[in-house]
C-alpha cells in the first residue's frame, strides 16, 4: 500500500527510540580497550556470560526496548505484510541490542550479557505486536500535540524561552560548577607520609621525594617534571619540596612549608629513603601545612608529585603514601596504596570531606619493590595521573555536571565525562527545540537567531572559566553547538509540517 508524506510518524518514533536507547544504555561513552582488557578471560562469545541474570534487570531491558519495536512497526505496517515486519523487527531489535553490548565490553563500567541481548530483543518484539493495535491513537496523539505547540508559539514567547533557557543555564551551571573549587580545604591539617596522623593507615614501603605545587602541571610542564625533576619544572610556584630520609627532622627545600618530623618517635637507622613499616613511625608535618591549602584555595589549582617504591604490590584496604589529612575521613588530598591500583582523592564540595565520593583508580601498577613517580593534578576541574613519564589514564572531570547528576546516581571515575554529554544535551537540546520553532512559524530561521543559539555556549564556557576559576574548554562550547543542531535537525528532517496551517510571522 502506498504511504502518504505526511504518515512520517514511524521513522520519526523509530529514529528517536534509536536514539534514547543509544544515549541511555552507552553511558558512560568511554571506551577504554586497556582499561577492559583483563576482564576478557574467555572465549569472546562465553564473555556475554559474565552477569547473573536478575528479574528486575531483565524487566527493564525488556521495556527499554518496547518503543523501538513499537516505533519499527508504526513505519513497516504499511509496507510489508505483517509477518514480514515481524521478521524485520525481530532481526533489527537483535542487531541492534548485540552491537551495543559488544560495544559494551571495552567500557570498564559495563558488563555485556547474552541475557540482555535476549530480553532486548524479546521487548523489540513485544512493541511490535503494540503497534498493531495501538498506531492509529498514537498518531493523531503525536498530530495533535505537535499543531498544539506550533499553533501557541509566537515570537516574543519563543524569544522569552530562548532566553530563560540560556540564563537560567549560566546561572545553574556557575552554581553547580563552583562546587568544583579547592575552597573548602582545611588549612588545619598536618601533611603526613606513610601513615594517616591517627596511625589507622599503615603503608609499607620508601619515599624519596615529595612535591606540591600550587598550579596544574599538565603537558610540557609533567613532562618536564619526569625529564628535569620537579623543582626545575615548577619553579616559583612551588609551595613544598622534601627529600625525605631517615632523619629526625626533614625540612622543606622551598622554605614555605613545615618540615616533617617523624610520629611518634624517631628512627635510629641511617638511610637514603624515608623507609615505612607495618608497626613503625611514620612522617608528619611539624605543624598544620596551612600554606599548601592557602596556596591551593588561592590558585584554585594543585600538583603532588611523589618519588616512592612499596615493599608489597598487594595492600588490603586504604595505605596512606602522602596526604594532607587529619584521618581517614578528613582529607584535602590523599594518595594512597589500595590493593594493587594507585588511589588519588582530592577535597571539593562534589568529592566529599576526604575526596571518596568520586576519586582516580590507577588499577594494577604497584609493582613490588619498583620505583614509581606519580603526578597528580587538578585545574579547577579536571583530575590527571602521570606516572613515569606519561598520562596513566583517562581524565576525571569535575564540576556542573558531576555535581548535578551526584544527587541522582553515584559518581564513579569513568563516568564524569559521560554526565557531562548528558548535562550539555539537558542545556541545549531546548534551545535546537526553540530554533525548529521559530523556523516552522515563518518558514525558516534568521541570522540572529543562529548567531544568538552559536553565542550561548560561548557565554556559558567563559561564564564558568571567569566565576568558576577553572581553564577554558573549547570542546565545551563544540558540545553546546552539536547538542543545540541535532536537536533542530532531528526535528526538521523527521516532524511533518506541511500539514500546518497559516503559520503566524507576527
Amino acid at each position: 500500500m502506498p504511504v502518504s508524506k505526511e504518515e512520517n510518524w514511524g521513522p520519526f518514533l523509530t529514529l528517536g527510540a534509536w536514539a534514547g536507547i543509544c544515549i541511555l544504555t552507552l553511558f558512560p561513552y568511554q571506551l577504554l580497550p586497556n582499561e577492559t582488557a583483563i576482564k576478557r578471560q574467555a572465549a569472546f562469545f562465553l564473555l556475554y556470560f559474565e552477569k547473573t541474570p536478575a528479574l528486575w534487570d531483565m524487566a527493564l531491558n525488556t521495556l527499554l526496548f518496547v518503543p523501538f519495536g513499537f516505533a519499527l512497526g508504526l513505519w513497516l505496517r504499511k509496507r510489508v505484510s505483517w509477518f514480514s515486519a515481524l521478521v524485520a523487527t525481530g532481526v533489527a531489535s537483535f542487531a541492534f541490542t548485540f552491537s551495543i553490548e559488544t560495544l559494551q565490553l571495552y567500557e570498564p563500567t559495563r558488563t555485556s550479557s547474552w541475557y540482555d541481548v535476549a530480553t532486548n530483543s524479546m521487548g523489540g518484539l513485544v512493541g511490535f505486536a503494540g503497534s498493531r493495535f495501538c498506531a492509529a491513537g498514537v498518531e493523531r496523539a503525536l498530530r495533535r500535540g505537535r499543531d498544539w505547540i506550533t499553533a501557541s508559539a509566537r515570537h516574543w514567547k519563543l524569544g522569552a524561552a530562548f532566553a530563560a533557557v540560556v540564563l537560567m543555564g549560566i546561572a545553574g551551571s556557575v552554581w553547580l560548577g563552583r562546587a568544583a573549587m579547592l575552597r573548602n580545604w582545611d588549612a588545619s591539617y598536618p601533611l603526613c607520609v606513610g601513615n594517616f596522623p591517627d596511625g589507622r593507615g599503615a603503608w609499607q614501603g620508601e619515599v624519596r621525594e615529595i612535591g606540591i605545587a600550587s598550579t596544574a602541571l599538565g603537558g610540557r610542564d609533567a613532562a618536564k617534571v619526569f625529564e628535569q625533576g620537579f623543582e626545575e619544572a615548577v619553579g616559583s610556584r612551588v609551595v613544598a619540596y622534601y627529600r625525605t630520609g631517615s632523619s629526625a627532622e626533614t625540612p622543606d627545600a622551598a622554605g614555605i612549608s613545615p618540615p616533617l618530623v617523624w610520629k611518634p618517635a624517631a628512627r635510629e637507622t641511617a638511610e637514603s629513603a624515608a623507609k615505612f613499616e607495618e608497626n613503625g613511625p611514620w612522617l608528619e608535618s611539624n605543624g598544620p601545612a596551612e600554606k599548601i591549602a592557602e596556596a591551593a584555595r588561592r590558585t584554585n589549582q594543585f600538583s603532588l608529585y611523589v618519588n616512592f617504591s612499596s615493599k608489597h604490590m598487594m595492600e588490603a584496604g586504604d595505605h596512606a603514601i602522602v596526604g594532607m589529612c587529619r584521618d581517614e575521613e578528613h582529607c584535602n588530598f590523599l594518595l594512597m596504596h589500595y590493593y594493587t591500583s594507585v588511589v588519588a582523592r582530592i577535597r571539593t564540595r562534589i568529592t566529599g570531606d576526604a575526596g571518596e565520593i568520586s576519586d582516580y583508580h590507577q588499577r594494577m601498577m604497584i609493582q613490588e619493590n619498583l620505583t614509581h613517580r606519580i603526578l597528580i593534578t587538578y585545574d579547577g576541574a579536571t583530575m590527571r595521573m602521570y606516572a613515569d613519564g606519561k598520562e596513566a589514564g583517562p581524565a576525571m572531570e569535575l564540576g556542573a555536571a558531576a555535581n548535578f547528576f551526584r544527587h541522582l546516581h553515584a559518581l564513579g571515575q569513568y563516568q564524569e565525562n559521560g554526565y557531562k554529554t548528558l548535562y550539555y544535551a539537558l542545556l541545549f537540546v531546548p534551545v535546537g527545540w526553540i530554533l525548529w520553532l521559530e523556523g516552522v512559524k515563518v518558514k525558516s530561521v534568521k541570522g540572529a537567531w543562529w548567531g544568538a543559539a552559536l553565542l550561548a555556549p560561548v557565554a556559558l564556557e567563559g561564564a564558568l572559566t571567569w566565576l568558576c576559576r577553572r581553564p577554558f574548554q573549547a570542546e565545551n562550547i563544540g558540545l553546546g553547538i552539536f547538542w543545540a543542531a541535532a536537536a533542530f535537525a532531528f526535528l526538521q528532517f523527521t516532524v511533518p509540517t506541511n500539514e500546518i496551517q497559516s503559520p503566524d510571522a507576527n
